[in-house]
């Protein structure tokens, strides 16, 4: 009778009759885990990023940064982060050093009529570094794929080269932050070379063509000036409008 009634048990899925712990047909739980201490742990740290994909994206991208970028897009993405939630996560560690260490960047202002609306806009790209290296990005994908025309990548696949290459630039942004808490002399010069060079040599690795690093430096420095433009721009058209 015991038999009989295991067998005539159905999946909560697929609806399929399952006996045991798992379903034949569909691969899902018969009965979903309990929630206890190690649950939660768990839940924290896959909400955190702080799980197998985090450390093997991040070895990829110190390491390979190209290959591992080309393997994301074009065979398998199981084993990576999401490359926009990788951004964010790093992009918050960044913010939340800046705060811990009292390096925090400058607040942003009351919107008073007495203040300049292109202050307002590099402020608020300083508070809000993640939503501003997306949109940053998007400038800069653009460069890449003009320079890149050819090598058959969409602006899409692109952007997430981009994500995942910034997302490592704020890393050093963070360890640079950390350094400098301790040491008298500024390295903000350095702390910038850094990260344009980390730029072209993950980039030049991505496209592995003869040239591909003049092709990467000159998409970032084109990317980041045209960005620049465009809020200055903005900022005075708002202030025309509105001032």
């Amino acid at each position: 009778m015991m038999k009989q009634a295991r067998s005539n048990n159905r999946c909560r899925h697929c609806a399929k009759p399952v006996n045991g712990n798992y379903c034949a047909h569909c691969g899902r739980a018969t009965r979903p885990e309990r929630i206890d201490g190690r649950y939660l742990i768990r839940e924290i740290a896959d909400t955190l990023g702080l799980n197998r994909q985090l450390w093997h994206t991040l070895k990829g991208l110190l390491f390979r940064p190209g290959e591992t970028v080309r393997h994301y897009i074009t065979t398998d993405r199981s084993s990576d982060m999401k490359p926009i939630a990788f951004l964010l996560f790093t992009s918050c560690l960044y913010t939340l050093v800046c705060y811990t260490l009292g390096s925090r960047p400058q607040e942003l202002p009351d919107g008073s009529l007495e203040t300049e609306t292109l202050l307002l806009f590099f402020q608020w790209l300083q508070v809000y570094s993640g939503y501003a290296n997306i949109l940053i990005g998007v400038v800069v994908a653009f460069f890449v794929r003009w320079f890149f025309r050819r090598s058959g990548y969409c602006f899409a696949e692109l952007f997430v080269l981009l994500c995942f290459v910034f997302g490592i630039e704020m890393l050093i942004d963070t360890l640079c932050v950390i350094i400098q808490s301790v040491v008298p002399v500024s390295i903000t010069a350095v702390s910038g070379a850094i990260v344009i060079l980390y730029f072209t040599w993950a980039v030049g690795r991505f496209f592995a063509q003869s040239k591909a690093y003049i092709g990467a430096l000159s998409a970032y420095l084109s990317g980041t000036l045209v960005f620049a433009i465009l809020m200055i721009l903005v900022a005075f058209v708002v202030d025309g409008i509105f001032r």
